[in-house]
């Protein structure tokens, strides 16, 4: 009976405490779970501040240490290099959409029909627009090739040939500075010092230079031509991307 009775007992004392225990467990196990979320929320908030820092600060502080610790003709020379590089992914670009325009302009077209001479002859002539406009905007060595198709109108389409002649009026102009950048290599000061007068507004441009008018100190008119300031790295970056 004893036995009986204190096993009774301890049945009644389980019954009683075990809801307390379950809450209390319960609120513990939230205390736990609440301090784990806040801590990976502060954690995940700090990691987004700081790829924000990378992100933004990186990169400025490239350019800036970049632009403090390189010299004016260093900076000029990677400029015309990426340039060179910028205008070789473009004439790619410009092959590729001329071949993805015919095959689209052809397509179920029956070959030797009147529409599909009519739809060659218009795409031909996008293409040699959009390819003209590119040596235009390129200058230098792309110029030159597209004055040399110019030169081949037995081998190259009629509606090439038309749309090319444009390059014959118009070549590259001068970056803004590069006057001032020659005269000061070559005669150590600007064109307006070394002329009585100075117009800096070309009159006539090609591939290679620009031609402006000026007067000597003495007051003789003379037309002054001016080599592109970067011309001969230009030609050697260009080619070299070319080939």
């Amino acid at each position: 009976m004893n036995y009986r009775c204190i096993a009774y007992q301890l049945i009644n004392l389980y019954k009683r405490d075990l809801p307390l225990y379950k809450q209390r467990s319960h609120l513990f196990s939230r205390y736990l779970t609440t301090n784990i979320q806040s801590q990976s929320n502060t954690s995940t908030r700090r990691w987004s501040i700081k790829r924000y820092i990378l992100l933004i600060g990186l990169p400025i502080t490239s350019i800036l240490y970049y632009r403090l610790s390189t010299e004016y003709e260093t900076r000029r020379k990677h400029r015309i290099i990426l340039g060179s590089i910028v205008r070789a992914i473009r004439a790619i670009s410009v092959g590729i959409q001329s071949v993805i325009d015919q095959k689209y302009s052809l397509l179920f077209k029956r070959h030797g029909t009147n529409e599909y001479r009519t739809a060659l002859q218009a795409c031909r002539r996008r293409n040699a627009k959009r390819f003209a406009n590119f040596c235009i905007d390129a200058g230098g060595v792309y110029v030159k090739i597209g004055q040399a198709f110019i030169n081949l109108p037995e081998v190259i389409p009629l509606e090439y040939y038309e749309e090319l002649q444009i390059l014959e009026e118009r070549a590259l102009r001068q970056e803004k500075g590069g006057i001032d950048v020659l005269f000061k290599r070559y005669f150590h000061d600007t064109p307006e010092n070394i002329f009585g007068k100075f117009n800096r507004n070309p009159i006539a441009a090609a591939s290679l230079a620009e031609v402006y008018i000026g007067e000597t100190k003495e007051g003789e008119q003379v037309a002054v031509k001016v080599q592109y300031s970067d011309l001969r790295e230009r030609y050697e970056t260009d080619i070299a991307t070319v080939n």
